[in-house]
C-alpha cells in the first residue's frame, strides 16, 4: 500500500497548541476588549448607527496595529525550536519531512489568530449586527484583522528562518520593518547638511517600511466628493478606510515571505542553531548592511546632537564623512563579532572595511561636488503645471509667475555660497508639480540679514515679491463663494501695543455682521489696488514703516450639511491699505501705529538696532 505524503502533522500541532494556548487566548481577550467592549461603552453616547460603524472601523485599525506585535510573538513560539541545539536536533529526529514540519508550525501559529478574528466578529455581529452596525462594516473589520495577521505573521516567520537566535528574531523583525524608513530619513538628513537644496523631511520609500506606512496611511476617513465649485466635501455619516489597498499588498507580501521561508527552511543547516545568521550565503549581506547601517545611523545621531546648524558646504561634508567612517568601523567589526562569536576579529579582517570606507568617501564627495547634478537641476517653465511655496501654502499657476519662480530658482543656485553660509537665513521649500505627473521638491536657505532685506534685488526680496503676486494675494483674501451679509460667521479686530514696562499687550473688538461686511468690501478695494493680502518676509525697513499693529480675523460660511463651506481671512493691515485703514479710524477708537513705532514706543532705542 502506497504511503501518502502529509503536509500537516496533527501530533506536532496539538503539542504546540498545548504549550502556547495562553498566547492566542490573550489575543482573543484583547480583541474582545478592543471591539465589542468598546462598542458597548459607546452605544448610548453614539446613538446613530453610523457613528458606531465609524468606531468599529477604528477598532479594526487598532487590531492591525496589535497584529504587528502578536505576529512576531506567534512566530517566536512556533519556531523557537530552531534556536536551541538540543530542541532542534530532537525535532529533526522525528520521521517528518521538513515541508510538513514547517507548514504544521506555520498553520498552527496562524489559524488561532484567524479563528479569534472570526469569533470576535461573530460576537460583535450577534450584539450589534444589522440594527446598529452594518454587516458590510463587520466584514471590513474582519478583512483588516485577517490581512494584518497574515501580513506580519508571514514576515515574522521569514525572519524566524534567517536567524538561529531567539533574541535576534524580534530585533531582526523590527529592523527589517523600519530599515528603509530610518535609512532614507537619516541619509536625507545627512545630505541636507551639505547638499544645497536637499529636502531632508520627505520620504519617498515609506511603503517599503510596513509598520511606518500603515501608521501613516491606515485611517478611517469621511467619504468625500467634489462639488460643482471643485471643492472637497464630506458625505454625512459615511466613512471609508484609507490604506486598505496597501494592507492588501502587505497581506500578499506576507504570503510570499512565508513561501520564501519554506524554501530557506528546506535547505537550512539545522546545526546553525544559536547563530545570529543561520543562512551562510546571507552572512556578507548581514555584515555590509550592518556596516553601512551603523555608519548612517551613528552619523545622523551624532551630527544632529553635536554639530551646530550653521555648518554647511565642504566643512559639513567632511564632518559627515568622518562620522560615517567611524560608524562603518564600528558596524563592520560588530557584525564580525556577532557572527564569529568572539572578540578576536581584528587581524586579517580589514580589506572589507577599507572597501566600505572608500565607498562612503566617494559617495559623500560625489554629492558635495554635485556629480549627480542634483543641485543644478531646475525644471523648464513650460514643464511645470503648478508650483507651491510649502509652509505658506502659496500656489502659483500662471505662466509668468512660474517663469519668475524658475528664474529665482536659478539665482538661488548661482548664489549658493552666499545663501548657504549666511548667519541669518530664511528657509524656502519649493514643490513643482510637473506636467508629466512628476514632482520636484527643493529646500533652500536664503540670506536674510538686514542688508539683504533692504536690497530690492536680493534673493529674499525676489522671493517675497513672488509670494505677493496677484494670484497669491487673491487666494489669501477672496473666498471660493460669494460673500454676502448673510454668510458672515464671525469677525474681530485686534490691536497690539507695549505697556510702560515694555511688555506686549492687546485689545480685541468683536464686529457685527454689518461691520464685517463693510470692512471686507474695503479690503476687496485694497486688493484691487494691490495693497491687501501681502505676506512679509523678515523685518525690513519697508515692513517696519508699512505694517500696522492692527490684525483682522474674518470668517465666512455658506450652505448647510454636506454643502457647507468655510473661508477665513487673517491679515495684519498695512498703512497703505487706505480703504481698510480709513474704516478702522472711522469705526473704532484704536490708535494706528507702525511696527517701527511699536518697537520704539517704550524701548527708547531705534527699531533697527532693537531688531537686528
Amino acid at each position: 500500500m502506497k504511503s501518502k505524503t502529509s503536509l500537516f502533522n496533527k501530533g506536532v500541532a496539538l503539542n504546540l497548541l498545548k504549550r502556547y494556548w495562553p498566547l492566542w487566548l490573550g489575543y482573543f481577550v484583547l480583541l474582545l476588549l478592543v471591539t465589542p467592549a468598546v462598542l458597548s461603552g459607546r452605544v448610548d453616547r453614539l446613538a446613530p448607527g453610523e457613528m458606531l460603524n465609524y468606531t468599529l472601523l477604528n477598532t479594526g485599525v487598532d487590531v492591525v496595529y496589535i497584529s504587528m506585535v502578536v505576529g512576531v510573538l506567534s512566530a517566536m513560539a512556533m519556531f523557537n525550536y530552531l534556536y536551541s541545539t538540543k530542541s532542534c536536533g530532537m525535532m529533526n529526529m522525528l520521521p517528518i519531512r521538513r515541508e510538513t514540519m514547517f507548514l504544521t508550525a506555520f498553520l498552527t501559529g496562524l489559524m488561532p489568530l484567524l479563528a479569534a478574528d472570526v469569533l470576535v466578529m461573530l460576537i460583535t455581529a450577534l450584539f450589534y449586527g444589522g440594527r446598529l452596525v452594518y454587516f458590510k462594516t463587520l466584514l471590513l473589520w474582519l478583512a483588516m484583522a485577517v490581512m494584518g495577521n497574515i501580513s506580519f505573521y508571514g514576515f515574522a516567520v521569514f525572519c524566524a528562518v534567517l536567524t538561529g537566535n531567539l533574541v535576534v528574531l524580534p530585533v531582526l523583525y523590527l529592523v527589517l520593518n523600519l530599515t528603509v524608513y530610518v535609512a532614507e530619513r537619516a541619509v536625507r538628513y545627512l545630505l541636507g547638511a551639505f547638499v544645497y537644496g536637499m529636502n531632508a523631511s520627505s520620504c519617498t520609500l515609506l511603503v517599503l517600511s510596513p509598520i511606518m506606512e500603515l501608521l501613516n496611511s491606515l485611517a478611517v476617513m469621511p467619504v468625500n466628493y467634489i462639488d460643482a465649485d471643485g471643492m472637497v466635501q464630506a458625505v454625512t455619516n459615511a466613512y471609508q478606510v484609507n490604506g486598505l489597498g496597501v494592507l492588501g499588498i502587505y497581506c500578499a507580501a506576507g504570503l510570499v515571505c512565508a513561501a520564501l521561508a519554506l524554501l530557506i527552511y528546506r535547505r537550512r543547516q539545522m546545526e546553525r542553531a544559536t547563530d545570529v545568521v543561520a543562512v551562510p550565503v546571507l552572512k556578507p549581506v548581514f555584515k555590509y548592511c550592518m556596516t553601512f547601517g551603523t555608519a548612517v545611523v551613528l552619523a545622523f545621531v551624532v551630527y544632529d546632537w553635536l554639530v551646530p546648524g550653521n555648518v554647511s558646504g565642504i566643512a559639513a561634508a567632511l564632518l559627515v564623512l568622518a562620522l560615517l567612517l567611524v560608524g562603518a568601523l564600528i558596524g563592520y567589526y560588530a557584525a564580525e563579532m556577532l557572527m564569529r562569536k568572539t572578540l578576536k576579529v581584528f587581524p586579517g579582517k580589514w580589506k572589507g572595511c577599507l572597501v566600505s570606507c572608500l565607498i562612503l568617501a566617494v559617495l559623500t564627495m560625489a554629492w558635495e561636488f554635485d556629480l549627480f547634478g542634483y543641485e543644478r537641476r531646475i525644471p523648464e517653465a513650460d514643464q511645470v503645471e503648478s508650483a507651491w511655496f510649502l509652509g505658506n501654502n502659496t500656489e502659483l499657476t500662471e505662466p509668468e509667475n512660474i517663469q519668475a519662480l524658475t528664474q529665482l530658482h536659478q539665482s538661488l543656485v548661482d548664489n549658493k555660497s552666499e545663501n548657504e553660509s549666511a548667519d541669518e537665513r530664511y528657509i524656502v521649500t519649493i514643490r513643482y508639480m510637473l506636467k508629466d505627473g512628476g514632482t520636484l521638491i527643493r529646500r533652500y536657505p536664503i540670506r536674510c540679514d538686514r542688508e539683504a532685506l533692504n536690497d530690492p534685488d536680493s534673493d529674499i526680496r525676489r522671493y517675497e515679491a513672488l509670494e505677493n503676486v496677484e494670484e497669491a494675494r487673491i487666494r489669501r483674501i477672496v473666498p471660493s463663494f460669494p460673500v454676502t451679509i448673510t454668510n458672515i460667521s464671525y469677525g474681530d479686530i485686534y490691536m497690539s501695543w507695549r505697556d510702560e514696562e515694555g511688555n506686549y499687550q492687546g485689545e480685541s473688538l468683536s464686529l457685527t455682521d454689518e461691520q464685517v461686511f463693510a470692512l471686507y468690501q474695503c479690503i476687496r478695494k485694497d486688493l484691487e489696488a494691490g495693497t491687501a493680502g501681502r505676506l512679509w518676509v523678515g523685518e525690513s525697513d519697508a515692513y517696519l514703516d508699512t505694517v500696522s499693529t492692527i490684525d483682522i480675523n474674518l470668517e465666512f460660511v455658506t450652505g448647510t450639511g454636506e454643502d457647507q463651506k468655510w473661508s477665513y481671512i487673517y491679515e495684519t493691515l498695512c498703512l497703505d491699505e487706505e480703504n481698510a485703514m480709513n474704516w478702522i479710524r472711522e469705526n473704532t477708537d484704536f490708535t494706528v501705529m507702525t511696527q517701527r513705532e511699536l518697537y520704539e514706543e517704550e524701548s527708547g532705542e531705534p527699531a533697527a538696532e532693537f531688531i537686528y
